[in-house]
């Protein structure tokens, strides 16, 4: 049996949907937890007209606010499932969500999946060396859990056991963040290149509205610093000598990327050129920079942004990597998205991967 978790707080104008989207699945062994935060709006007035139609299959949980956190923890303790899956309340499943990840959780207690954007946004996601997550985030801290959301995320109720409870006051939002490292402490992820969840946009999601107030790198930054420390936090009260997550830094960075990526590393006094001019160029130029290398320019396949400044330096053509080639040590591909991409492009101009560009497959 599956066990679904629903989290709302006031989002009365799309819980029904969320809610529809369970009872409308192919796989019919499943319970829904509606867990209600304290909403003001009109919230448990449409919980509880599903609830008197369903009273045997949909059980609501109304409690007074304390965050997302706090609702995973009061679903996940009246949960009977051998799975759990959690969905926001203002997104939805495709009809055969459930059926797929019972499949998958044959093969794993940890599982997760694409996503379709309601926006229209189109997501790449790039699972190389998926077997080795576990391991990266033991010895590097690197936590990468391929952008899975609260909505297309799963566990085994063995991994649940070990996770839940989870803290609640540092967790008002992105609950998720904390359990995803703590799942991919214990359990490599399995991944399925499915869209199963509709993530829908509509201008008030939390963890949205908080980058735009907090900046995206500080938010980077605040769910690393403190998923790490609560999950270390666990880990002890479960085994004093347990192995514990190492805070990741831009020489455990640069050690990881040597291992998993081809020997790559940012050296001292060596010239780069940065391919790609978004947030995750930003990361690398703070890495350049603790290391003590030098950024001579950065490229971009835009034209539009040909000849313009980013951050004091000019950002050339494809082409140009070719004409100053003897300006330059390194180029290192900055977009985590498009990097297969890119690399095409440089092979087809004559620069070769490991000799002239880098790239690292995980970020």
């Amino acid at each position: 049996m599956v066990s679904v978790i629903i989290d709302n707080y006031n989002y009365a104008g799309f819980v029904g949907d969320a809610i529809k989207s369970v009872l409308n699945q192919t796989y019919t062994d499943w319970e829904l937890i509606v867990v209600d935060d304290g909403s003001t709006d009109e919230s448990r007035d449409i919980i509880e007209s599903y609830c008197s139609s369903y009273s045997d299959r949909i059980f609501p949980i109304y409690k007074e606010n304390g965050g997302q956190a706090s609702c995973f923890n009061a679903g996940v303790r009246l949960a009977k499932g051998d799975i759990i899956a959690f969905l926001d309340s203002d997104d939805t499943w495709k009809e055969n969500k459930i059926e797929r990840i019972v499949e998958a959780h044959k093969q794993s207690d940890y599982v997760g999946h694409e996503k379709e954007f309601s926006n229209g946004y189109k997501e790449i996601i790039h699972t190389e060396q998926a077997d080795r997550r576990t391991y990266y985030l033991r010895k590097y801290g690197i936590g990468d859990s391929y952008d899975i959301i609260t909505s297309t995320l799963s566990l085994g109720r063995k991994l649940a056991e070990k996770i839940f409870p989870m803290p609640e006051k540092e967790y008002r939002i992105c609950a998720d963040h904390y359990v995803k490292y703590l799942a991919l402490y214990y359990e490599n992820p399995l991944f399925l290149h499915e869209k199963l969840t509709e993530y829908r946009i509509h201008g008030n999601n939390g963890f949205i509205v908080q980058k735009q107030v907090t900046g995206t790198a500080e938010m980077e930054f605040w769910l690393d610093y403190i998923s790490v420390q609560y999950v270390n936090a666990k880990l002890l009260s479960q085994d004093e000598n347990a192995e514990l997550i190492p805070m990741k830094t831009c020489s455990r960075r640069n050690a990881f990327w040597k291992e998993c990526a081809e020997g790559f590393e940012i050296r001292k006094g060596e010239r780069y050129v940065l391919y790609g001019t978004g947030d995750d160029s930003d990361r690398f130029l703070k890495m350049i920079i603790e290391l003590d290398g030098t950024l001579i320019a950065y490229c971009d396949s835009n034209s539009s942004k040909w000849g313009k400044t980013k951050n004091t330096k000019t950002i050339w053509s494809p082409d140009e990597l070719v004409n100053k080639r003897s300006e330059y040590d390194k180029i290192i591909i900055s977009s985590m998205y498009y990097y297969p991409q890119i690399a095409e492009g440089l092979e087809n101009i004559g620069l070769r991967r490991g000799k002239d560009y880098y790239y690292t497959p995980i970020f």
